[in-house]
């Protein structure tokens, strides 16, 4: 009996270990931007915020993040900064926003994410803006990985009109702005190790009409396929987990003991 009950006792044991060996941030946190409070896993700089629905139906989930280069009065959050504030902030060389005429903005970074060889970063995209089509100032959006800036689109591919104003009031946040790639999704590679991500919009050329850059849906997907994007840190959902069989197991053993 003694025998047995130890053994239930290490079953308990190796599951709390599985448990314990789960690195926290291993995937993207708040992936979807539906955790709270607002921007969980994320530093934000300039006028980041979460917008649901009535600014724009997101792709998955409630909410998306929005990037604006204009004042916070346009979304709610704060004014821009400067471009060459956001290169320090998202560890950028001097002049990598700076050198193509960026002048403010804002963005978004998540730090610590784990990854191996071959995984990859998914995620969709939709930059809204209010500039004239071909006229010099191309504010555009971008994504960032370990300090290397990766454009996603600028002023001339916004060429679709933003999606009407259903009878619910879903889409009159975007549709403040004149034009719109539409949700776009984009994948790039991450490296091995520890990885620092982030996301932006600036303005070039003037600091007078308004961009914008929504984000959603952003995932790791592992060399082999699959996405895999966690709330809180892995290791909470699996220690009751182990709690729970360890328990389980014991009271059988006990019920055995006693017949």
């Amino acid at each position: 009996m003694r025998t047995r009950f130890k053994l239930g006792m290490a079953v308990g044991a190796i599951a709390l270990g599985f448990a314990a060996a789960k690195p926290a941030n291993a995937a993207v946190v708040n992936g979807g931007f539906e955790g709270f409070p607002d921007f969980l896993g994320y530093t934000t700089s300039g006028n980041a915020t979460i917008q649901a629905g009535d600014f724009r139906t997101p792709v998955e989930g409630a909410q998306q993040a929005v990037l604006a280069t204009g004042p916070g009065a346009t979304t709610g959050g704060s004014n821009p900064v400067s471009a060459a504030s956001l290169e320090t902030f998202l560890g950028l060389s001097s002049g990598a926003l700076t050198g193509s005429g960026a002048t403010e903005g804002s963005a978004i970074k998540q730090l610590t994410i784990n990854a191996v060889a071959g995984d990859t970063l998914t995620f969709s995209y939709d930059l809204a803006t209010n500039e004239p089509r071909l006229q010099g100032n191309n504010d555009f959006g971008f994504v960032t990985v370990n300090g290397v800036l990766t454009k996603l689109a600028d002023t001339t591919n916004a060429t679709n009109a933003p999606p009407a104003i259903d009878i619910l009031g879903n889409n009159a946040g975007i549709n403040s702005f004149g034009r719109e790639t539409g949700y776009q999704t984009f994948t790039i590679n991450l490296a091995a190790g520890l990885n620092t991500i982030g996301f932006g919009a600036v303005d070039v050329g003037d600091t007078l009409v308004d961009t914008a850059l929504l984000i959603d849906n952003i995932t790791q997907q592992a060399g082999g396929g699959g996405g895999t994007t966690v709330p809180l840190p892995a290791g909470t959902y699996v220690l009751p987990l182990g709690l729970a069989l360890a328990g389980l197991y014991s009271v059988k053993l006990r019920r055995a003991a006693a017949v």
